[in-house]
């Protein structure tokens, strides 16, 4: 992987080129995804899901979130813990129970019990990404904290 120089750059250049694409294109292709997935074996076969509040022109979330409440699955949105060092997990039933949080993205309010990540089952996990490679290594947002959160859930 690239040294985080090279990564904070190239966060700067895509983050800029992303941000300059047409509101009403990024919609299109957002809902493309999501169908996608809803359509794929993976996620018809998790009946726990956790998900990201997209910001800006990241992929949507919104209709995999109504699939998955419609269809009885458990979702779990990561809420920023309060060292900032951290995402913890929490059951979100509706999505007026996220609240802006840390970096101004939508979380679990800050009382909502918290799912402790070693004693989830196996989920399906949606993470954002600023870009991706060919051999799916992630660029993230710039924290680290998803990649916390996955080496904790195993």
């Amino acid at each position: 992987m690239a040294d985080e120089t090279t990564k904070k750059l190239l966060r700067a250049i895509i983050k800029r080129a992303r941000e300059s694409v047409d509101a009403a294109f990024c919609a299109a292709h957002s809902a493309e995804v999501q169908a996608r997935l809803l359509g794929c074996a993976l996620y018809r076969d998790c009946a726990t899901l956790v998900l990201y509040s997209s910001v800006g022109n990241e992929v949507a979330t919104e209709a995999i979130f109504d699939h998955a409440i419609g269809s009885g699955r458990a979702v779990l949105y990561p809420r920023v813990h309060e060292s900032g060092e951290r995402l913890t997990l929490h059951r979100v039933r509706a999505r007026w129970e996220l609240v802006p949080g840390a970096y101004t993205i939508p979380e679990p309010a800050r009382d909502a019990p918290e799912c402790r990540a070693s004693d989830l089952p196996a989920c399906m996990v949606l993470v954002p990404g600023v870009a991706f490679s060919p051999d799916c290594a992630r660029l993230g947002r710039g924290g680290g904290h998803y990649d916390r959160l996955i080496a904790r859930l195993g």
